[in-house]
């Protein structure tokens, strides 16, 4: 009986500690989980922006009407010519925050060039 009693302080003790270190895995396992769900969202919205941007980018070498809007994501332009050279700067935003930035440029025919 005397062997019982001394043997269950021990065996409270390994349980317990088995418990804690269980816990601070699952901890760990679940904040992974999060970080990769961040990471995942983040990365479908980079490349959702970026093939919108490149939309609009050959939209204006094309001379076509420039894309606003697709999918909740916003586009605004910027327009400057510098030495017969047309930019186009172009944001993607998706609520107000952007997400991308590119800038296309297009040599601007001169007139009765043909």
């Amino acid at each position: 009986m005397n062997r019982i009693k001394k043997q269950s302080p021990l065996f409270l003790t390994e349980l317990i500690f088995s418990l804690v270190i269980f816990s601070l895995c699952a901890a760990v396992c679940v904040s992974l989980i999060v970080r990769a769900q961040t990471i995942s969202t983040d990365s479908r919205q980079l490349s959702q922006a970026l093939m919108l941007a490149e939309t609009v980018a050959e939209e204006f070498k094309a001379e076509q009407p420039l894309t606003e809007s697709r999918d909740g994501y916003q586009v605004s332009t910027q327009q400057r010519t510098e030495h017969g050279v047309a930019y186009l700067d172009i944001t993607v935003s998706l609520q107000d925050e952007p997400v991308y930035q590119l800038t296309a440029a297009r040599v601007e025919q001169e007139e009765g060039a043909s």
